[in-house]
């Protein structure tokens, strides 16, 4: 992880786990750039296309150890894993970005490098959180021949309207627009025209639609009022805007909307105690890299079931059947 504040986000969630399960597990070991798994990686950084960085990365030494954050020192990189969780950069795969590149883009080198490790360490169960457009293809290339590559696409797991309550005390004429730079509210008369133009009806009336402030109308239209769904969220400081309600969406709000116990109800359902996210910017860091809660563990769960080993017992009802 390259992020210093995703790093701290890491410790600080296992740290909560731990407080929730009563039992002090390690603290995972943290490591810096992908990139550094590979000797030589700064030459890798001159070649030109993704194929000559996949012919390098085919034919390069993996270093067994990697500077760890949590530790302070060196740490080993070898250490076996059962299941393997990532969530690469999807800039480069992701709609939102109109020069998308796929795999020739910014981050396009980390995945032979990723998929090299994984197939050298014989790690049984890979994860990968990513775009739906990412070519799938090119990701079973680079696993052959020893995975099998399956593509899950989830359903939103729940509709806008169950996640958020309106609660506003200013002018709802008004509303957070005067707070909001010229660009702003450019952007959002922009929107407010090409959603009338579509629906033919006022933006104020669906209770669901939200705007993204951080994007150029010119390139592209992020709202949730074609899927019924919030945009993605990112690292960035850009706002997310209720249009009905004229009030932005808080970074605890955020956490919600991807199935984090941030409030004592959801909490108790789920058997944990809340989340911890009375700092804003904590949370709105935390909302920015997250995945979603739910859909990461229908996968997990998917993945574990599916390609898990079965059970001891399994295989003792079996012997006694032959018996």
């Amino acid at each position: 992880e390259l992020d210093q504040y995703c790093r701290q986000a890491i410790i600080d969630n296992s740290r909560w786990i731990n407080q929730w399960l009563g039992r002090p597990f390690v603290l995972p070991h943290i490591h810096g750039n992908l990139g550094d798994q590979i000797q030589g990686f700064s030459g890798l950084q001159s070649l030109s296309t993704y194929a000559e960085v996949k012919a390098k990365v085919a034919q390069a030494h993996l270093q067994g150890c990697q500077y760890c954050y949590t530790h302070n020192g060196m740490c080993s990189t070898n250490r076996p894993v059962h299941i393997d969780f990532s969530g690469l950069p999807c800039e480069d795969n992701s709609r939102a970005n109109h020069k998308r590149a796929y795999f020739e883009g910014r981050y396009g080198k980390l995945y032979p490098i990723w998929a090299r490790m994984h197939k050298t360490r014989r790690t049984p169960l890979v994860i990968l959180e990513n775009s739906p457009d990412i070519p799938v293809d090119e990701i079973k290339n680079l696993f052959a021949p020893d995975y099998n590559v399956y593509q899950l696409f989830l359903a939103n797991v729940v509709n806008i309207s169950g996640i958020f309550t309106m609660q506003w005390s200013c002018s709802k004429e008004d509303g957070i627009l005067p707070l909001l730079t010229e660009r702003e509210r450019f952007l959002v008369s922009q929107l407010d025209t090409r959603y009338r133009n579509l629906y033919e009806s006022s933006p104020t009336e669906n209770e669901d639609l939200f705007y993204f402030l951080g994007d150029r109308f010119e390139f592209t239209c992020t709202w949730s009022a074609h899927s019924q769904a919030l945009p993605a969220f990112r690292k960035s400081s850009a706002k997310f805007l209720h249009r009905p309600s004229l009030t932005f969406l808080t970074g605890q709000e955020k956490l919600a909307s991807l199935g984090w116990p941030v409030d004592q109800g959801t909490a108790t359902e789920m058997h944990t105690t809340p989340l911890p996210t009375l700092d804003p910017a904590r949370a709105d860091q935390m909302a920015g890299n997250s995945m979603h809660l739910g859909c990461a563990s229908t996968v997990l769960l998917l993945g574990m079931v599916c390609f898990g080993p079965p059970k001891p017992s399994m295989y003792s009802c079996v012997g006694q059947g032959r018996n």
